[in-house]
Parts: structure tokens; sequence; C-alpha cells
């Protein structure tokens, strides 16, 4: 170890550093020896003890612990202000699109308002085993209640389609139309559905003499008759509708 090293090791003994591991201590223990080293040692220690000394005599202003504390710290937030209309003007967007969106795919579809479409939709309504409003065997009675309900009564039955049982039937509309429907009970527990509108105030245009279609996997056959629209389905063959309507008006 030569004397630079060992004056490096005399620099850091300041009071605020921190003491040497064991081993230089070992070797300042030696070089205490060297009498020159010493009066080195000695007179930093004494330079050392004047300075802390002369700190320690400074006064501490009775305002400075105020003036840190009353100090305040102003954050820029520059990038946000210049990038927040950008950003309210996207979500405005995004929300615009949505509901848009919703309006779009939950708006109702038009129907169609043809002949074609009142049987596609009464088809449909007879399907899902539309209630009865009334059972009943009596077609007056039927009548009774269609009329209270402002629907089609002043029409009359095939011969053979009165023939068969009547089991019920209530008021229905299309369209804000208002429509009549007639149940009538067939053999092996089918059931008859009959459906009657205006045809003034239907909007179909030409004339059916026992057009006959399938629709859902149910036979139906319309007919015109004393300025109404009929309509008669059921799960029978097609034949057997033609037969029950065959005949004029009762």
């Amino acid at each position: 170890m030569n004397k630079k090293t060992i004056k490096e090791m005399l620099l850091r003994q300041r009071p605020w550093v921190s003491r040497p591991v064991d081993e230089e201590g070992a070797d300042l223990e030696k070089a205490s020896l060297d009498g020159e080293l010493k009066e080195l040692q000695s007179s930093h220690e004494e330079f050392n003890a004047r300075v802390h000394q002369a700190l320690a005599g400074i006064p501490v202003p009775p305002t400075l612990r105020d003036q840190i504390f009353a100090r305040r710290k102003i954050v820029s937030v520059r990038t946000w202000q210049w990038r927040a209309p950008a950003m309210l003007a996207a979500l405005a967007a995004s929300i615009a699109f949505a509901a848009s969106l919703f309006v779009f795919t939950n708006r109702p579809q038009r129907e169609d308002t043809s002949f074609a479409g009142f049987r596609q939709r009464m088809v449909t309504d007879a399907l899902r085993a539309y209630g009865m409003e009334t059972n009943t065997t009596s077609l007056v009675a039927l009548k009774n209640l269609l009329a209270k309900g402002e629907r089609p009564t002043d029409f009359s039955l095939p011969p053979l389609l009165k023939k068969v049982p009547l089991i019920g039937g209530g008021p229905l509309s299309w369209q804000n139309k208002p429509v009549s429907m007639v149940c009538f009970k067939w053999e092996q527990r089918e059931t008859l559905y009959m459906f009657v509108i205006d045809k003034g105030g239907s909007g179909f245009a030409h004339n059916r003499a026992q057009e006959l279609k399938e629709i859902k996997g149910l036979s139906t056959v319309a007919w015109d008759s004393d300025g109404k629209v009929f309509l008669l389905a059921g799960k029978v063959p097609q034949a057997t509708l033609k037969q029950l309507v065959g005949g004029p008006g009762a």
C-alpha cells in the first residue's frame, strides 16, 4: 500500500462518510506509525471538526419551512388538453354509431301488405295455436262477440263448411284492419281456421275463386264473396278444402 492510497482512505474519515471496513482499518493502524501520515490524519480531523461547527452555527430562517410548504407545484397537462376534444369527438361518434346500429337492427320489418302477406300472417298465427277468445258451437253467439269488437259479421258459410262443427273463434287484426276468426273441429282432432276481412278496406286487388296454396305445411283456400275475402286453412288435403267451399254461400 502506498501513501496515495492511504491519503484517499483518510479523506473518507469525514463524519458523513461511512467508516472503512475492517481491512482498511487495519491498514490505517499500520500506517499510523508513519509520522507524516499521522500528522496529515490529525489535520484532516481538525478541519472536519471546524467545518461541522461552522455549519451548525448557521441559523435556520424561521419562515423557511412555511415557504417550502407554501410553494405551489404546477403540473402541465397540455397533452391531455390538446387531446381531449379529439377523444370526446371519437366517443360521441362511437355512441352515435352504436345507437344507429341498435335502431336499424331493432326496427320492425315492413310486412307484406298484399294478400300473400295476409295469408302468410294468418297461417303463422294458426300454427302458433292462436287462442280463441270464446269457445262456442253457435255461429250467432260468435258473431255477437265479433260485432262488439267491430269485426266483420255480415258473412255466410258455404253449405258443406256450415256442416262442420263450430268450436269458437275471436277478433283479430292485420295491418290495423279488423279480421274475424272462425274455428271448426275437423276429423282426428284437427282444426280448420277461417279468416274473414272486408275486401274494400283490405287493399287486395284481384278476385279469388277457390285459390289453393300450401303455406308452412297447411293447405289454404281463398275466395271472395259478398264484399269479403275468406281464407280457410288446415292440415287437410287441398282437395278437401276445395270441396268444403265449392258451393255458393248459404
